[in-house]
């Protein structure tokens, strides 16, 4: 049976099929396993599980019985070293789904035993931060697969989980005391800790870990040392820990390149003291090419400084690097560099698709004129759209008015996981309607609506309105949106939509989709009421809050975890869920930690009284609901009202572990709650909540920065360095007026674009004048919104416009 639907499994093509099977016969293929001891058989499930969608792997593991998923789980802790998973090789479609399943298999056992924690072991890099810290810290501390993961830097980059470790395994670490040589032995662990976690150590030990990078005269000096250059420091660290370097030895720009990510945190003062140095292409080389994202304001840097040094061989540029030039620079490119340049974003096409729009349409353009010849002849032919792959929907409008219909029609199955800009939309619709490919929407059949899957999402919401409601039944639009949410679960998809999507948009033009099943067809007919399946085929939010409350009671319950995950549920409906749920759930106060998890955002229409009797204590429950953005302020309040009390703690009690679970929550505590905090506390919380787009109000985000310029944290606003503005993330959008207004050049460039974007207009125009604004990189200045723009004066945006197209002052007046 085992090799039969190994077979199977390895040659059908249905996908759909594939996860028919699993989803009914997953428990009875375990146990065959692991009574032949099958781990041949395992691998290939396990290949299968990672190319299922996220939803139906939780579905498959909630559905099961819980012996089951137990032995399941028994068996692959034994097998794990035959199955060779390797988190470092693994793509980013299966470390989601890895991520799914260990969160699914958590969320069955709520309590976890001494036993099925180590069956659970082998799973810590894949688990988030909440469900780790759901574990008694008994467990944690005698782990030795924890320690692996430490030490082989597996440990979540975000610093959340990594900084709750320290108070959890202190007893066995006792960092304070730790010698250089032990401190040596975590260094995975420390580039996740925060630059506050740098500042509070004793000064004795830092300077015992800085003196190992004191002399650096060659490369074998740097042996004991190469967990430190090597690690993947955030940018701010790499800043801090530069600075610290330079406070010992005034270093050479050769002895710059033995630090490795560290180098990464150089300053543009101290980088351009050395532009006339020997060596200095090699070294912007160097910096070009460090792994991960390079600091905005060092591109900046090396950006002007590459204009003004005209004989620097911008060749020997990384690239990644030279990808992401101004569109004057890439012009003097060597046609190699520009083949290199093509050839690196066709395999790291999610970085190109964080360039701003003219960018990806230049780079787009410049392969047609170095790849394709064809085009001189007035088209854009089948060979060249090979080449092009998913740059063509980013070419411009004249370009797309060149495209070869009938070689466009037989790649139509490629085009379906393209990534299709908000600005293209309107050409490649008109493409897509013309006669030669499929017509006129309103004359379309159900073939044409297959064959296009998701691409029906390029049309305009008034063509997709034309699409006959004959045509779109219940079974032809599930396709279509179980193709797009495919897509949208796939590496490129998930950046397209954030970054090159019109997410309000696509969200009317999935309504207008569905009109026909959600809506009565007619006056005659009734207005349906879903099944569960309907739930399944469509998504919760597609269902008025009358048809919602409409659902039988059995079917909604059945459908709850879906129901939870929907962000965009309204308001009117969650409570319309909760109304109809509550008489399933009650009393609340028995609620279980499962329960809560499941409900997800209903949960956020609860009563505040029902709020603060519900045990919401649990760490993981805790952390989840602090990631949900549907709260009210007064719905805040209930929830910390409620954990404090159950929990018997005062506001000056609460540690940086708190303060970082409760998330979004902590917008609960009032104004003058906030400023009794423990200020070291919150500036190490600020490596959990940095990226958070927080609910509170300008009183309360004023209490919380100003508790990080006190002495205890992070001292006097006038004083930070920039590593500090981008070690506190969008926090920075809530300092005072005062303090924003006086930032200097390298403080303004520490802001995170996430920061800027999220200040209000007003602020925005009235704290930073026209030359701050000059100073800001070409991320920063996109991330000004269009309410941020409407309230600058013109000089303002003139400075603003300037920063977006890096001094090309054409591209800014176009």
């Amino acid at each position: 049976v085992l090799h039969t639907v190994g077979v199977f499994l390895r040659k059908e093509q249905n996908a759909t099929l594939k996860e028919d099977l699993l989803s009914c016969f997953s428990p009875v293929l375990w146990d065959l396993i692991q009574q032949n001891d099958n781990s041949s058989t395992l691998r290939v499930l396990l290949q299968e599980y990672f190319q299922m969608p996220r939803d139906r792997i939780r579905s498959l593991v909630m559905s099961a019985e819980k012996d089951a998923v137990k032995r399941f789980l028994s068996h692959m802790h034994r097998s794990w070293d035959q199955l060779q998973v390797e988190t470092s090789q693994a793509s980013q479609q299966e470390l989601q789904a890895m991520e799914t399943m260990t969160s699914a298999f958590i969320h069955k056992f709520p309590r976890v035993t001494p036993e099925l924690f180590v069956d659970l072991s082998q799973f810590i890099p894949f688990m988030s931060v909440s469900d780790i810290m759901s574990f008694p810290a008994s467990l944690i501390v005698n782990d030795s697969q924890l320690s692996h993961c430490i030490s082989k830097g597996l440990i979540s980059a975000s610093g959340r989980l990594s900084s709750w470790l320290i108070p959890a395994v202190s007893a066995k670490l006792n960092i304070s005391s730790m010698a250089s040589s032990d401190l040596s032995a975590l260094g995975g662990l420390l580039p996740h800790l925060g630059t506050s976690f740098l500042l509070s150590l004793p000064s004795q030990q830092l300077q015992e870990i800085l003196k190992l990078m004191q002399t650096m005269s060659g490369e074998t000096t740097w042996r004991g040392i190469g967990t430190y250059r090597d690690a993947q420091w955030s940018p701010q660290q790499a800043q801090f820990l530069f600075k610290k370097i330079r406070e010992y030895k005034n270093i050479t720009s050769k002895e710059l390149r033995y630090l490795g990510v560290i180098a990464g945190g150089v300053s543009c003062d101290v980088l351009r003291l050395w532009i006339n140095s020997t060596g200095f292409t090699e070294l912007l080389q160097t910096l070009s090419e460090l792994p991960g994202v390079m600091r905005p304001a060092l591109r900046k840097c090396i950006v002007e400084i590459l204009r003004k040094q005209v004989d620097l061989d911008l060749g020997a540029l990384s690239s990644g690097f030279a990808a992401t030039l101004p569109v004057t620079m890439i012009e003097n490119l060597p046609n190699t560099s520009i083949r290199a340049i093509l050839s690196y974003i066709q395999s790291h096409f999610v970085e190109f698709l964080k360039l701003p729009r003219y960018k990806q349409t230049n780079l787009a353009e410049k392969a047609i004129a170095e790849l394709g010849p064809s085009l001189a002849k007035g088209k854009v032919d089948g060979n060249l759209l090979d080449i092009l792959g998913p740059l063509l929907p980013f070419l411009d409008r004249d370009s797309l008015a060149q495209v070869d219909r009938r070689a466009l029609a037989l790649r139509l199955e490629d085009m379906r996981m393209f990534c299709i800009p908000k600005e293209a939309l309107r050409d490649i619709s008109g493409i897509l309607t013309q006669k030669e490919l499929f017509g006129d929407p309103s004359k379309w059949e159900v073939m044409d609506v297959e064959h296009l899957g998701r691409l029906v999402f390029a049309l305009s919401a008034k063509q997709i309105n034309s699409i006959p409601l004959t045509v779109l039944n219940k079974d032809i639009v599930e396709q279509v949106l179980v193709g797009q949410r495919r897509w949208q679960d796939s590496v490129v998809g998930e950046v397209c939509v954030s970054r090159c999507t019109d997410q309000n948009y696509h969200r009317q033009q999935t309504q207008i989709l569905l009109r026909g099943i959600v809506k009565a067809r007619s006056r005659r007919t009734k207005v349906p009421v879903p099944s569960c399946a309907d739930i399944r085929g469509t998504f919760p939010s597609a269902w008025t809050s009358t048809q919602l409350r409409r659902m039988s009671l059995d079917e909604l319950k059945e459908c709850m975890e879906v129901l939870g995950q929907d962000s965009s549920l309204s308001s009117e409906q969650r409570r319309s869920l909760w109304g109809k749920l509550k008489q399933s759930f009650s009393p609340v106060r028995e609620l279980r930690a499962d329960q809560v998890l499941e409900l997800g955002s209903v949960l956020t229409e609860m009563g505040d009284r029902e709020l603060q009797e519900t045990n919401l204590t649990h760490p993981a429950v805790l952390a989840h609901l602090g990631t949900l953005t549907q709260w009210s302020p007064q719905k805040m309040r209930a929830v910390v009202l409620g954990v404090m009390r159950k929990c018997r703690l005062k506001v000056e009690h609460l540690t940086f572990v708190d303060l970082a679970t409760f998330g979004h929550l902590l917008c609960g505590l009032s104004s003058s709650e906030i400023r009794r905090l423990g200020p070291y506390n919150l500036s190490v919380a600020v490596v959990f909540l940095r990226e958070l787009s927080m609910p509170c109000s300008e009183q309360q985000m004023e209490a919380l920065t100003s508790h990080l310029s006190r002495p205890e944290a992070f001292g006097p606003v006038s004083a930070w360095g920039p590593e500090i503005f981008t070690e506190i993330g969008t926090l920075a959008a809530g300092l005072p007026d005062m303090a924003l207004s006086a930032l200097l050049q390298e403080q303004v460039e520490g802001l995170i674009p996430e920061a800027v974007a999220l200040m209000s207009p007003r602020k925005m125009a009235v704290v930073f004048s026209a030359v701050q604004l000059s100073w800001l990189s070409a991320e920063q200045a996109w991330a000004v919104t269009e309410a941020q723009w409407a309230e600058l004066d013109p000089e303002q945006r003139h400075a603003v416009g300037l920063a977006r197209y890096e001094g090309d002052v054409l591209l800014e007046l176009r």
